[in-house]
């Protein structure tokens, strides 16, 4: 489905809560990867190295995964922007979007 057919089946189909039920359940995901590679340089070098090796940076081995400012920065927009299922929606679209008049 990638990038563009979840931000347009977030922006017809799920409501505020929802978009926020899913990016808090992304966001836990990742955050207990991110902390339990700290403490293990086997996990880390296995996640790294074997998970997401083909799209991991070399500078993300002992820092924190962009994805995971990614995931906390759409969580920031669906609390804070009223008009946030257009905010996120031009997150992930290429294109200019037409503003409402």
């Amino acid at each position: 489905m990638g990038l563009t057919g979840g931000a347009i089946l977030y922006y017809f189909v799920l409501t505020r809560i929802q978009a926020l039920a899913i990016l808090v359940a992304i966001f836990l995901v990742f955050g207990v990867l991110e902390i339990t590679r700290r403490f293990s340089g086997r996990w880390n070098d296995y996640l790294v190295d074997k998970v997401f090796g083909a799209i991991a940076r070399p500078s993300e081995r002992y820092r924190v995964n962009s994805s995971t400012f990614y995931v906390m920065a759409l969580i920031i927009i669906v609390l804070f922007y009223r008009n946030y299922r257009l905010s996120l929606l031009s997150w992930f679209w290429p294109l200019p979007i037409p503003r409402p008049r």
